[in-house]
């Protein structure tokens, strides 16, 4: 499985004093075996949780659906973070991040 780590800053326009309505650093995962790729992003501010986003499968990315959490490419990828100390993971429904289902071991 190849994983690339891309480093992303989220933020507002800076005010004439330098100061940002919002601003947010984190780190994209992407996780990729074959034609199947996982994506998930971990804030820098909460270092111990990471939310599965999304997955592409033959060049279409799309939402993840309950099925996909039993796909060995995501599973690959929650041992991958779990093992780098973020163990609240949790999963991008389209309307909501909830917690990983246990089903996904």
């Amino acid at each position: 499985m190849q994983i690339e780590v891309f480093h992303h800053i989220d933020c507002s326009t800076p005010d004439k004093n330098g100061v940002y309505d919002y601003y947010y650093e984190c780190d994209v995962y992407q996780f990729t075996d074959g034609d199947i790729s996982v994506t998930a992003r971990s804030y820098d501010e909460d270092p111990e949780e990471a939310s599965f986003m999304s997955i592409t499968i033959d060049g279409e990315c799309r939402g993840l659906t309950m099925a996909d959490l039993s796909n060995p490419v995501l599973l690959s990828a929650k041992t991958h973070l779990q093992n780098k100390g973020m163990n609240d993971l949790k999963w991008f429904t389209g309307t909501s991040y909830e917690p990983l289902p246990c089903a996904a071991t």
